[in-house]
């Protein structure tokens, strides 16, 4: 599990929450782990402590910690010898990936996939190898083995070493996903939204705890999309995919594992058992529907949030807020509204709890707004500060923003140009507002002389991304 929040931190691209909320949680289950005796849990913890730790891996702690990591490897375990790769030198990689390339040339068709994984997706990767690794994964697929299967999909659809070969791929992640391997069901879901059997494999991996599917499952459930059109498929043709009815809880042999929910006490939750339907979220023509705003709250999708929450999704808590606030604004009646507030103030707090950056943006804007709450310009500006010392840049903007105008604040325009500046510099995306202080700063000479060609250049940039004040 510390391996997958791992692998999630390094696909997240610009959220310093959710960066936040995989860090806390590759914590949570290194630790775990780690009192259990796992030697590659305690070296990641050591590297969160010390991200420097593996520069000199012979000197103490890390000598250590490798050491006790290459003897779990060479004892036969795969994630740990997947996650110490670029730690160890060629002549060592050789030894530890033996053992495994023997069993694989006898045959057996998970070490096949495993070494093919490694030769593919690993650090010690190399693209000389890939022909090699392709027909480790082909083998492997071809004895029916599923994580062979999920290799070889993901190779042909990433173009590992060939052309890209996306619906040979996407018919071996298919195949993966139905013998019940959760990665492939997972990229397979993602990559064929449209497809029959997709509304399934999400309460299938749902009801294994995979919090992405009860992330999406709660968000179909409270934002309902407008189910008007009924025409006809565009193609009346179906794919193989689309031929194949899952069911969940199916009695069949055939069932994947991840349809199969765990049994549970007492009361069976409702669960549709017929995959074969368009998404919700999709006209049956293909397109994207538009979702009306709701104006009730649905207990399934507080039920998915919540299952999510408890399985430590710092996310789950951030929608689950938003939803509230937004059903909230759609209500009339006040005493429901203040209550509904007061439900997404609940959540948004166990955010601040887990030093969560969402957390402090949402009670800063709360406070500073008067939503569900007196308006409050100190903590206003307290949550601001804490929110900006993650270096999130929205919360930097409004930071510079106190500072111009000095709001409980010591004014500063120098410090708040310096900050829009280094963000203006460092930032792929325009963060809202951005342009418009700089524009100010410069048309005003705050903090900088006075240049109004400047200034009208950034007041440009500004309306170019639909900044009404630019």
């Amino acid at each position: 599990m510390g391996e997958l929040w791992k692998e999630e931190l390094a696909n997240t691209l610009d959220s310093v929450g959710k960066a936040h909320e995989a860090r806390e949680n590759m914590r949570v289950w290194y630790r775990q782990a780690a009192e259990e005796g796992h030697p590659l849990a305690r070296l990641r913890l050591a590297q969160m402590e010390n991200p420097d730790l593996m520069d000199k891996p012979s000197a103490e702690p890390a000598r250590t910690l490798l050491n006790d990591c290459l003897a779990k490897a060479a004892a036969g375990d795969f994630i740990t010898l997947k996650g110490i790769s670029e730690y160890v030198t060629p002549e060592q990689w050789e030894q530890l990936t033996a053992t495994l390339r023997k069993k694989a040339q006898g045959g057996n068709a998970r070490s096949q996939a495993d070494l093919a994984y490694l030769m593919l997706f690993s650090y010690r990767s190399e693209e000389s190898g890939y022909p090699e690794a392709l027909a480790w994964a082909r083998l492997s697929a071809g004895q029916g083995d599923p994580c062979g299967m999920y290799v070889l999909g993901r190779a042909l659809i990433y173009e590992f070493g060939l052309e890209k070969r996306m619906a040979e791929g996407d018919s071996w992640m298919f195949r993966g996903a139905l013998k019940g391997h959760v990665d492939a069901a997972d990229m397979w879901s993602s990559n064929n939204e449209n497809l029959q059997p997709y509304s399934a494999m999400m309460h299938g991996l749902a009801a294994r705890g995979h919090i992405p599917s009860l992330l999406f499952l709660a968000n179909q459930a409270a934002y309902p999309q407008n189910t008007g059109e009924t025409a006809a498929l565009d193609n009346g043709s179906t794919s193989a995919c689309q031929q194949v009815k899952l069911t969940l809880n199916g009695g069949d042999a055939n069932t994947p594992p991840w349809l199969r929910k765990p049994e549970q006490k007492g009361k069976e939750e409702d669960t549709p058992a017929d995959a074969g339907t368009v998404p919700p979220w999709m006209t049956p023509s293909g397109r994207e529907r538009q979702a009306p705003a709701p104006k009730t709250i649905n207990p399934e999708a507080v039920k998915f949030w919540e299952q999510a929450v408890e399985l430590g999704s710092l996310t789950g808590l951030d929608e689950l807020a938003n939803y509230y606030e937004t059903v909230a604004g759609n209500v009339q009646e006040p005493a429901e509204r203040q209550q509904l507030l007061a439900s997404a103030m609940t959540a948004a707090t166990a955010l601040v709890k887990k030093e969560d950056v969402r957390g402090f943006k949402r009670l800063a804007r709360y406070y500073g707004q008067g939503i569900g709450v007196q308006p409050n310009r100190e903590l206003h500006k307290d949550y601001v500060l804490k929110a900006a010392e993650t270096r999130d840049p929205e919360a930097l903007v409004e930071k510079a923003r106190l500072l111009i105008k000095g709001e409980d604040l010591e004014p500063d325009p120098k410090l708040a140009l310096d900050i829009l500046t280094d963000l203006e510099e460092n930032q792929t995306h325009a963060v809202p507002g951005m342009h418009f202080l700089l524009g100010y700063l410069h048309e005003e000479g705050l903090g900088t002389p006075q240049d109004m060609a400047l200034a009208y250049q950034f007041y440009i940039k500004g309306r170019n991304r639909t900044t009404p004040s630019a």
